[in-house]
């Protein structure tokens, strides 16, 4: 493990949690996870430079969850910060991204809060400074961004939710005011699903960074512990608009990892979803920390990176694999 020795990150400005994207071609990029290596050799196969320069002027969009499980978090949070600070690229908040500016120590977030021992893979640590300029830089990234024939969000685009959060100054502060409003509601006897129902899905910082949730059948076990609440498939009822591109759900099961959902059993990794209004772009990048803790250090991984060209609708992944988007009702 060794601890970044770079030059301090730049410095970001007011707070907004929904900002306007300008026109032009994007390349879109799926959760990373703190998987930097695979970033680089994902922005290679998009014909971008490090330092994120296109010679078609292109720009990229990160859609959230920069940090985690991952060998280098700290890298790519510089990485992406550089170029959002020289013009090149944009990022949104995801929900690893507003745990971190929460300060909840998570057993993904070791390499930043030193809260307990690191992840068995190799990380990369951060020190007093690169905690204060990563967190920085993190609680300035909207959950939002937008434009004629785009919408973009970490996990669920939400009208009501993005309405709730206008004109607030700060991701932490409008996390705990909405939290204190939904607990006022609750009585000291609620039913604790019904407890933890409300304060995910009735306040908006939660809902946009990581979807709606619902009451389970019946109990299950993922992430270690069991669980009563169950994502739900929030784009199946997505009204029909700019497409709706956002990551948070894998998109391909690892094995080894508890996953409760089977949101996309079937379902083509180039397939849109509901009425060909939104698609997931997170590929399990995430879960490589899994096939390395399984000795599989370098590979071959379960999960991808990937980004989607805008407007040309293709999927670029970091095995330099290529597919166009497929809409609900066609042949695959």
């Amino acid at each position: 493990m060794t601890r970044t020795q770079e030059t301090a990150l730049p410095r970001h400005h007011a707070w907004n949690a929904v900002q306007n994207l300008p026109d032009g071609p994007l390349d879109l990029v799926g959760d990373i996870h703190g998987e930097l290596p695979t970033l680089d050799t994902l922005l290679g196969h998009l014909g971008y430079t490090p330092s994120g320069t296109h010679p078609q002027g292109r720009r990229l969009v990160f859609l959230g969850d920069l940090i985690d499980r991952g060998p280098d978090s700290p890298g790519v949070v510089r990485r992406v910060a550089d170029m959002v600070e020289r013009g090149r690229a944009f990022a949104l908040m995801g929900n690893h991204d507003l745990n971190a500016i929460l300060r909840l120590p998570k057993k993904e977030n070791t390499w930043l809060f030193d809260h307990g021992p690191v992840s068995e893979t190799e990380t990369k640590v951060a020190n007093d400074r690169d905690r204060e300029e990563i967190l920085g830089f993190l609680a300035r990234l909207p959950v939002a961004l937008r434009r004629d024939d785009l919408r973009l969000v970490h996990a669920c685009w939400d009208d009501a939710a993005l309405k709730l959060l206008e004109g607030e100054t700060g991701a932490t502060q409008a996390f705990s005011r909405h939290k204190e409003r939904i607990k006022a509601t609750l009585g000291a006897n609620a039913d604790p699903i019904a407890r933890n129902l409300a304060l995910q899905n009735g306040n908006p910082m939660k809902l946009v960074t990581s979807g709606p949730e619902v009451r389970a059948p019946q109990p299950f076990f993922a992430g270690g512990k069991e669980r009563h609440e169950a994502r739900h498939p929030w784009w199946n009822d997505c009204a029909a608009g700019p497409m709706v591109v956002f990551g948070h759900y894998w998109r391909i099961p690892v094995t080894g990892i508890q996953k409760d959902d089977g949101l996309f059993r079937g379902v083509p990794l180039n397939r849109t979803l509901g009425h060909g209004h939104a698609m997931c772009i997170d590929y399990s990048v995430g879960g490589r920390w899994h096939d390395r803790k399984e000795g599989r250090l370098h590979g071959p991984f379960t999960g991808r990176l990937a980004a989607l060209r805008w407007p040309e609708r293709t999927l670029v992944f970091d095995n330099g694999e290529q597919a166009t988007l497929d809409q609900p009702g066609r042949d695959a």
